[in-house]
């Protein structure tokens, strides 16, 4: 079989064939196709022409367009005409970061640019390996849902807000939820919790990666002022006070949310809203947006069929032919697609999952989760790639576009991972943040994430964010599961920031 006709399109490759015909001698792949290809993504990054750019499209109905990236140095309250504002009782800030120059000649504003993003993105030794054992346990539970439904979440998102809510818990409700971050002490977790939000934080002009954080307090209840000060350093989260269960306390926390979403979840942020007996909520963020290294072209783009689980649709297929790298397991093929993220590139990684797999079936399995969790770009000290299933082909990829969105009760996934004190009133410990738990019995009695990616030829915007709720005593009341989440079948995709840990991870049952 010729190499030609195996990799004719994404949605037929088969792993072990290209293992044949690598090891059979078929296709002789020279060294210089993988440097050359090499140098021409450094070049694309060092000195290739940013636009700030949104993705095209029309969005979902009561959805806005995101927005052009914006500089972000602290988290603020919405401007003028949003009302009245609550209290600030604890104040993040951003670290600064200069613009994406547009002129090359300016070298000062270049190295200026280049220092920065390299103060950033150079985190990963501070908490390398220390996630994945989170993201092992965690992943299959925050994918989980009805076989055919599209998924999609952002899992550094939930492990911020975790994180944030072990410097609130206390007791056994802290130790359940350090265990399942893997850190020993909070010192531990506040190190590693930096370094991730300052590994994944640009905001160019040409690029937006921000991980936001507040706490929403209710004006009637006494707060410890040290852990809002520790959030506030440590989380680059801001606290504010107001009157929980007002009209005016929801539109100020939904206009946060949206703001720091890029509008891309208005219509789940739109229906947040928190009871008179809320003690306090805890949100995250994310809003992201990244432009492909190299973009597919407009033109390329051709209409298809997509063989879902309930039958076959049209959709359209962006389609490009590249040399690149291409991985296989024992059940799943993949390739990669470099996003633009400063200095080292992120990806969005596409995994097919062999015929008769599924995707869900992929995140129970051991070797995919390796795989994810695996830099593949590199080698041994006898010189064998990380990942040996690989081979350096000349690809054909079709990828349709798509646009995902899921909503998720986190409750149930957090009780299945071990983390059960926080739900119930009179064993869940908030005391390091509630001054009067013994009176008020604090407990959490929501947990919600919702998150959004969508696709096109430019590049890849997503959104996410997780909402914890507390109440004083009383029983939890679960929200809804809503979901509506968006190669030629099912597929899992995984968009990696620059330190290589999953930002978003989804599956596409139909585009």
């Amino acid at each position: 079989m010729k190499s030609d006709d195996i990799l004719d399109a994404v949605g037929e490759i088969d792993g072990k064939k290209v293992a044949r015909a690598h090891a059979g001698g078929q296709r002789t792949v020279h060294p210089w196709r993988r440097w050359a290809a090499a140098a021409a993504a450094l070049l694309l990054v060092a000195g290739g022409v940013f636009a700030a750019v949104g993705l095209g499209g029309k969005a979902p109905a009561g959805e806005t367009e995101p927005p052009v990236p914006t500089p972000t140095q602290s988290q603020s309250l919405p401007g003028p005409g949003m009302g009245s504002s609550p209290a600030l009782l604890a104040a993040a800030v951003y670290p600064e970061m200069p613009q994406h120059p547009r002129d090359y000649n300016d070298s000062a504003a270049i190295q200026s640019w280049y220092e920065s993003v390299r103060a950033q993105q150079m985190q990963r030794k501070e908490y390398s390996g220390a996630l994945d054992g989170y993201l092992r346990r965690s992943l299959p539970k925050l994918l989980a849902g009805a076989a055919g439904e599209n998924r999609v979440c952002s899992p550094l998102n939930v492990y911020l807000a975790l994180a944030m809510l072990s410097e609130a818990a206390g007791g056994e409700s802290r130790a359940q939820l350090l265990e399942l971050l893997g850190a020993d002490s909070l010192e531990t977790l506040r190190a590693r919790a930096r370094a991730v939000w300052n590994a994944n934080y640009q905001d160019d002009g040409t690029t937006r990666s921000i991980l936001s954080s507040s706490l929403w307090l209710d004006e009637d209840v006494d707060f410890v002022q040290e852990t809002l000060d520790t959030l506030a350093a440590d989380y680059y989260a801001s606290s504010y006070r107001g009157q929980a269960g007002s009209a005016e306390y929801d539109r100020l926390l939904q206009a946060w949310l949206n703001e720091h979403t890029g509008g891309l979840l208005e219509a789940y942020v739109n229906d947040i809203e928190l009871d008179d007996d809320t003690l306090l909520a805890l949100v995250t963020a994310v809003d992201f947006y990244a432009s492909w290294i190299q973009e597919f072209r407009a033109e390329q783009s051709e209409t298809g069929v997509f063989h879902a689980l309930d039958g076959d649709l049209e959709a359209e297929f962006m389609r490009e032919t590249r040399w690149a790298n291409y991985y296989w397991g024992e059940r799943f093929s993949a390739v990669q697609k470099e996003l633009e993220l400063g200095l080292i590139p992120g990806n969005m990684w596409l995994l097919l999952p062999d015929e008769g797999v599924s995707p869900e079936a992929l995140l129970e399995d051991e070797e995919v989760l390796n795989f994810l969790l695996t830099d593949k770009d590199r080698y041994r000290d006898d010189g064998s790639p990380v990942w040996e299933n690989s081979a350096f082909v000349e690809l054909h990829l079709s990828l349709p576009k798509f646009d995902v969105a899921a909503k998720t009760d986190l409750i149930g996934s957090l009780q299945a991972l071990g983390v059960t004190d926080i739900f119930v009133p009179g064993q869940a410990d908030f005391s390091p943040t509630v001054q009067n738990q013994a009176e008020l019995l604090p407990y959490i009695s929501q947990a919600e994430h919702a998150a959004r990616v969508r696709v096109d030829e430019t590049g890849v915007a997503g959104a996410a964010y997780t909402v914890v709720e507390m109440r004083a005593g009383g029983a939890p009341v679960m929200p809804e599961d809503q979901v509506d989440f968006v190669l030629d079948r099912p597929f899992l995709f995984a968009v990696t920031g620059a330190d290589g840990l999953p930002l978003f991870v989804g599956i596409v049952q139909t585009p």
